[in-house]
């Protein structure tokens, strides 16, 4: 496996919420620390989301370290889009440091 990159677009959540996003691919790329503490709004945002009519994504061969949830692919229902439909999820690397979620986060995971 090709050693990840870190590229600019990484620095926080990749989220692709442009409409008609289809055919992407994130390959060998980083993402680490992006948890979100107890108490917050939202605290499973996933470091990755493809959604709104995206379609055939390929998400593989990336490093998530110490991230709340790695990849979705899709997020809601709301109309009139369209979820995310297709794609492959593959060969990613996933790290959770022992202890960084509390016994209650765990818990409602």
């Amino acid at each position: 496996m090709p050693s990840p990159r870190r590229s600019p677009a990484v620095t926080a959540s990749l989220i692709r919420r442009r409409l008609l996003q289809r055919h992407q691919r994130l390959r060998g790329d980083l993402f680490k620390n992006l948890h979100n503490p107890d108490g917050t709004a939202y605290p499973w945002n996933p470091a990755v989301l493809f959604w709104r009519n995206s379609s055939n994504t390929v998400t593989e061969r990336n490093i998530f370290i110490n991230v709340d949830r790695a990849v979705a692919y899709g997020l809601d229902q709301a109309t009139p889009y369209r979820e995310h439909t297709g794609g492959v999820i593959r060969n990613n690397f996933v790290h959770l440091t022992p202890g960084l979620l509390s016994a209650s986060r765990r818990a409602n995971s």
